[in-house]
Formats: C-alpha cells, structure tokens, sequence
C-alpha cells in the first residue's frame, strides 16, 4: 500500500511541476490593431492637452504624439470612454505610451501613462 502512495506522490508532484512550468513559460502577447483604428482613435483624441495650470502637456497631430510618429497601437479597450498602447518612435527608441480618454466628457479629458492626472483641451 504504501508503495502505491509513493508513486501516486511522484505522479501528483511531476504533474503539477509540469503544469507550473507550462504556465510560467507562456507568452503573453499584445493584441495589434489595424492602423486604421489607430488613426481613428488619434482623431478623436487629437489637440493639446493641458494641465489644470494651463500648460501644455501633449500635443496629439495626425499620426504624431508630441512630434514623435505614432507606429502602431495595442491593446485598446472600450471605445469612448476607452483606453490603450501607442508605440510611439522617440529619439531613445520606440516605447509605448498608455492613454486613456473620453472625449464625450464635458470637459474632455485624456490621461497619459496612468498617471491619475486628466489633461484638457
């Protein structure tokens, strides 16, 4: 009986070592959007932005975020209200930047990086 236990643990252990291993291995992976949406949110978002103190904060033009090129976009959610990655081209290299926005809000805002601070137009 107690060889029956033995194996039944080691049966128990590799398989959970197996499930631990597959789990922790596995990719997470961003979920791209067609540029077109991307374009589609940047113009509803597009203007400057500013702080409660009046300064400008960002700037949102065609497909540029503070002068530096929107190169794709990730990960959105919701639609207006809503959120998301933009990989953005900066001097340093490409980095993304989280936005969250709702425009339909009297007054509009964004907020960049979940920072908690709402920029307004």
């Amino acid at each position: 009986m107690n060889i029956k236990r033995f194996r039944m643990g080691i049966l128990i252990f590799a398989l959970t070592a197996v499930t631990f291993l597959t789990v922790s291995n596995a990719v997470v992976q961003a979920v791209e959007f067609p540029y077109s949406t991307v374009s589609d949110v940047l113009d509803k978002i597009s203007g400057n932005w500013y702080d409660d103190n009046g300064n400008l904060v960002i700037s949102i033009k065609s497909n540029y975020i503070n002068d530096c090129q929107v190169i794709s976009g990730h990960d959105f959610a919701g639609g207006n209200p809503g959120g998301g990655y933009f990989r953005i081209q900066e001097n340093q290299g490409i980095r993304d930047m989280f936005i969250l926005w709702d425009t339909v809000d009297n007054p509009p805002y964004i907020e960049i990086d979940k920072s908690g601070i709402q920029l307004h137009r």
